[in-house]
């Protein structure tokens, strides 16, 4: 996905506790009153709260840590660190706790599909879905219908439907090997909801293509 990550505090998970109590504290008090107190961060405290989310052994802490970061894409407070961000939240989404998951897929499911696409690649993509989708079929089965399950859906939905993202949505689906999934069932239910703008996308892409090819023929 993203190349650079220079950034990253060296020594893998050695970020002691206490240090990462001092960041949550340093956090709340640069929160504030409101969540909007976010813009004030530095870059340093929200570089931080990535390595506490990367490293830090304590699942409470990591859980703290996401919290705050979830508050910031939802404010979308990251500018100069998106790659950075966005890189936390991709690998976060095979956290070793169930929460912290959920946590890295809500932030994602946050940023818009044009954001994503800056920086993800087919198997990204399919990475993100396939987690998404197991883990919607771990909480719910193929019935869920609560807000999770539903931003993930929006986001295939988005993610299929962008213009932002070259090809139709049958090559989409194909790029992410969906075909293959094993939740290639909550994958169609997904579908299903859109069927129609899906649908017309599609045709819409095939008219683009002959047009292109009657303009090179003539």
């Amino acid at each position: 996905m993203l190349n650079n990550a220079s950034w990253f505090p060296r020594g893998g998970s050695n970020l002691e506790t206490k240090e990462t109590c001092s960041i949550m504290k340093k956090a709340k008090e640069k929160r504030s009153k409101t969540v909007r107190d976010c813009s004030k961060w530095s870059s340093e405290t929200i570089k931080d709260l990535l390595a506490c989310v990367l490293y830090d052994p304590s699942v409470r802490a990591r859980r703290s840590a996401m919290q705050f970061l979830i508050h910031l894409a939802e404010f979308s407070k990251v500018d100069g660190l998106e790659e950075e961000f966005l890189y936390t939240a991709f690998l976060k989404i095979r956290d070793k706790d169930k929460k912290v998951r959920l946590q890295a897929l809500d932030i994602l499911t946050k940023i818009s599909v044009t954001r994503l696409a800056l920086y993800f690649r087919d198997s990204d993509w399919s990475l993100l879905f396939e987690q998404a989708f197991h883990c919607v079929q771990i909480q719910h089965g193929s019935g869920g219908h609560d807000r999770f399950t539903q931003l993930v859906q929006s986001l295939l939905a988005e993610y299929l439907l962008s213009d932002e993202i070259p090809g139709s949505p049958s090559m989409k689906l194909k790029a992410i090997e969906f075909a293959e999934s094993k939740n290639f069932d909550l994958y169609a239910v997904a579908m299903e909801k859109q069927i129609d703008a899906i649908f017309q996308k599609e045709l819409k892409y095939i008219d683009e293509v002959l047009d292109m090819e009657i303009d090179m023929n003539l």
